[in-house]
């Protein structure tokens, strides 16, 4: 890929986000005009970055893609689990009392969430459900990529079906590690891969849907399983994220691109420590709704090169160590 491609990429990324962070910030708010913002940002939000990573998926061999994608999203998981689970965990099990505006449960409960994951964790660790999920789907979906014709055909057919029915049917499905989300996210992944160069007329057909979506405001929460109204508001979402993806493209080019694209590199850190920045102030008296998006964004971000130089040293030594493990069998 291009050197601005990347940065296109890196601007779509620093816009999602940052509405992520908007819409978690204002869900606790108490203005009047906070809920229906949070609720339009909830429309497509976390389907824009499945549609990102489908972006820029390529087939390739399904055991190397997986065992990769399985270091370079597992470790920063476990690790983060731990930096605020352990904390969580030490403060529950110390003061025999659960904190329920964090997501703390009580300290015989709090360790089998964390474990579990997916729907069941909340609060601080409310975003974490997000990378067992994209992992899982980027599986799936590379394994789709690796079948042709009707086989293709059946796979995806089972894959909308499975997507649909799983949350619905088995409600349970979204809890551990939010695999009942996976197939709904496995076609997003899969509609970004086919979307990366859209069509003119794509555009075209997206803005009035977009529009629609925009009006109807039907609830979209993939975390629980909740994909509005089948079929049309995903479609809807999807819309909105293509848009947005398009917006980024010229804005690659404008002086918000810098700032944006290093939000955009730092977005994985962002998103696992916003909610305990933010929710922790909440609690210490701090309500200026601008001033906790502006701490959750910031500090993560400064956190950003320390914590990145960190984890890469950690991934590339396991990825070592496997290797030799493997070239040994």
């Amino acid at each position: 890929m291009t050197r601005a491609r990347l940065i296109w990429l890196d601007v779509a990324k620093g816009i999602g986000i940052v509405l992520v962070v908007v819409a978690h910030v204002l869900l606790h708010s108490s203005a009047g005009w906070a809920a229906p913002i949070a609720s339009t940002i909830y429309l497509f939000h976390m389907p824009l970055f499945f549609l990102l990573a489908g972006v820029t998926l390529r087939p390739e061999a399904l055991q190397t893609f997986a065992r990769r994608k399985a270091i370079h999203l597992l470790l920063p998981y476990l690790a983060f689990l731990g930096l605020l689970g352990i904390p969580a965990l030490a403060a529950s099990c110390a003061l025999g009392t659960p904190f329920p505006d964090l997501g703390i449960d009580r300290c015989g409960t709090l360790p089998f969430k964390l474990l579990l994951g997916g729907s069941t964790l909340g609060g601080i660790f409310g975003t974490f459900w997000f990378i067992p999920c994209l992992l899982l789907a980027l599986i799936l979906a590379q394994a789709i990529l690796h079948l042709s014709g009707t086989r293709r055909l059946y796979a995806l057919a089972l894959l909308v079906l499975t997507a649909f029915a799983l949350p619905s049917l088995l409600p349970w499905s979204t809890a551990p590690l939010a695999m009942g989300v996976a197939p709904m996210a496995t076609l997003l992944i899969l509609a970004g891969y086919w979307l990366a160069k859209p069509p003119r007329w794509w555009l075209f057909a997206a803005l009035p849907l977009a529009v629609l979506t925009l009006l109807a405001q039907v609830p979209l929460d993939m975390k629980a399983g909740n994909y509005g109204i089948p079929i049309l508001s995903m479609l809807g979402a999807i819309a909105l994220s293509c848009l947005l993806i398009h917006a980024s493209r010229r804005l690659a080019h404008s002086p918000l691109a810098s700032l944006l694209s290093t939000l955009g590199q730092g977005s994985l850190h962002i998103l696992y420590l916003h909610q305990a920045i933010h929710l922790s102030l909440r609690q210490l008296g701090v309500h200026d709704d601008v001033l906790l998006i502006t701490l959750a964004l910031a500090i993560p971000l400064l956190l950003h090169i320390p914590l990145r130089h960190l984890l890469n040293r950690t991934q590339d030594s396991f990825s070592q160590h496997l290797f030799r493990k493997s070239s040994q069998l």
